[in-house]
């Protein structure tokens, strides 16, 4: 009898299919292309530039409006005065010390809700003088100089220059001291806002006393 074949176990066996993750690069996607950039309107390019020239124009009838202003204050402080230093040094003076006062009368009215019309007021007189303070600024140099040339003319510009010194320095620190809490804690919010009143008052008529000398 001849020898049989030797039966295969593994004939018929079903074999498991190994599953295998996809690799990390297959995994990843590409990302998606960036959108280009939308052209800029027409419209949006047309109202920027006019914009800009709005505001060109608008620094240009200042200027002119405050060499005009400028140049008839000091005529008309110099007819006034003579021509004398004291007399044109207070009037350069004024001018700066003036605008200021208009600031600080806005602020408290803003903050004590006044009526509309007082407010009104003092804007539309800040604004009117604005421009003439503007264009003196930095109150020194040919340019001002030129301006307010004539009798008495160095005498206004020493004016400007301490009664800019007057408006600036206590309208950066009186707020820095009122609102000190601890000032308020060790003297009280009442005796803080005397003293600061009278400093600050004392302050301004000494630069006052210094332009005029």
């Amino acid at each position: 009898m001849p020898n049989a074949r030797p039966r295969n176990r593994r004939a018929g066996r079903r074999f498991q299919t190994v599953k295998t993750r996809p690799s990390r690069a297959q995994g990843l996607a590409k990302p998606p292309p960036e959108p280009e950039p939308a052209p800029k309107s027409t419209g949006l390019f047309m109202l920027q530039a006019f914009g800009w020239l709005v505001a060109a124009a608008a620094y240009l009838g200042v200027m002119a409006a405050g060499e005009i202003t400028a140049r008839n204050y000091a005529e008309g402080a110099r007819q006034i005065t003579g021509g004398r230093a004291g007399g044109m040094a207070f009037a350069g003076w004024l001018i700066i010390v003036a605008l200021f006062a208009l600031a600080w009368a806005l602020i408290l009215l803003l903050r004590r809700k006044a009526a509309k019309p007082a407010r009104y007021a003092v804007a539309v007189a800040a604004a009117l003088l604005l421009p003439t303070v503007f264009v003196l600024f930095p109150y020194s140099g040919n340019y001002v100089a030129d301006l307010v040339g004539g009798a008495g003319g160095s005498a206004f510009i020493t004016g400007l220059r301490f009664g800019a010194w007057a408006g600036v320095v206590p309208f950066l620190a009186v707020p820095l001291v009122l609102s000190s809490q601890r000032l308020k804690d060790r003297f009280g919010d009442e005796a803080v806002r005397w003293v600061t009143t009278v400093l600050t008052a004392v302050f301004v008529v000494t630069m006052l006393a210094l332009a005029v000398a």
